[in-house]
């Protein structure tokens, strides 16, 4: 891969945002997801599904006549000083909470087509992001949503998006422009 030149503003306009910040259910270990008492289902049950909500493990249990199910708590990971992830009490802190996305990022889609090809250098520390030669700095949560920002061209631009293995697709603004990256 050939690393391309541009001007800083264009550079700006590659990656993206979130920054250990809570969101959504699915065993992500967010803030969002099911609170106890919510309807769940029968085969969420008998597949033994267990998901995030905040630091909570719930787990999918069939009412006393077993007619109906519902989202209970089945761990509290905070109790033990632990987070939720994948459904699951982790220990906190350092990259394992985190997706490691280390390495060199390729534009494969966006919204100045002269850009795609062109190639950044993402390196990590923890849940923390850098990115050569922009100089931009951001973060991943374990969810995979990211938040990068920085200089573009005497202006700020943040860029927020979701990091799924060596995808990485985020929004850029001002400005709006949609941007694909693969490492």
């Amino acid at each position: 891969m050939t690393r391309q030149t541009r001007p800083l503003w264009t550079s700006a306009l590659a990656l993206a945002v979130a920054g250990c910040i809570g969101g959504g259910g699915s065993g992500d270990g967010g803030g969002g997801g099911p609170v106890p008492g919510d309807p769940c289902t029968a085969t969420q049950h008998e597949d033994d599904i267990k998901v995030c909500s905040g630091a909570a493990v719930m787990e999918c249990k069939p009412d006393d006549e077993e007619t109906t199910h519902h989202w209970q708590v089945d761990d509290d990971c905070s109790a033990v000083g632990q987070v939720c992830r994948g459904g699951a009490c982790v220990e906190a802190g350092g990259a394992a909470d985190c997706p490691d996305l280390a390495g060199d990022w390729t534009f494969t889609a966006h919204c100045q087509a002269e850009l795609i090809g062109e190639t950044y250098q993402v390196s990590q520390d923890g849940c923390r992001l850098n990115v050569s030669p922009v100089g931009w700095t951001g973060s991943v949560d374990g969810g995979g949503r990211v938040m990068m920002g920085g200089d573009a061209g005497g202006a700020p631009l943040t860029c927020t998006g979701t990091a799924r293995g060596d995808r990485l697709d985020v929004n850029c603004t001002p400005g709006g422009c949609a941007v694909s990256l693969m490492r």
